[in-house]
């Protein structure tokens, strides 16, 4: 792709979440971090925490729990190619 290829840039708003999959490894990388075990706690169907340690559960523990959980906002520059193809910059 070249500058010539380009026919008009954009910036477009995406949001961005992680799969189903995707949180349950990450709620496991933060008990893992957190209590120090990432087995240690169970998740229903529905990812919802079943905690076996409560009183290791901490602020900060509960805060990534739900941040991980969490759709976030980006601003990305979309470039227009010639052959009709939208492409991130």
């Amino acid at each position: 792709m070249t500058d010539s290829d380009i026919l008009r840039k954009f910036q477009v708003t995406v949001s961005l979440c992680l799969s189903p999959e995707q949180t349950k490894e990450a709620l496991l990388s933060i008990n893992s971090y957190y209590l120090g075990d990432e087995n240690c706690n169970t998740y229903d169907d529905k990812l919802n925490f079943i905690p076996k340690y409560p009183e290791k559960e901490t602020p900060k523990f509960k805060e990534a729990q739900r941040n991980c959980r969490a759709t976030y906002e980006a601003n990305v520059t979309v470039s227009l190619l010639t052959n009709g193809h939208l492409v991130i910059s």
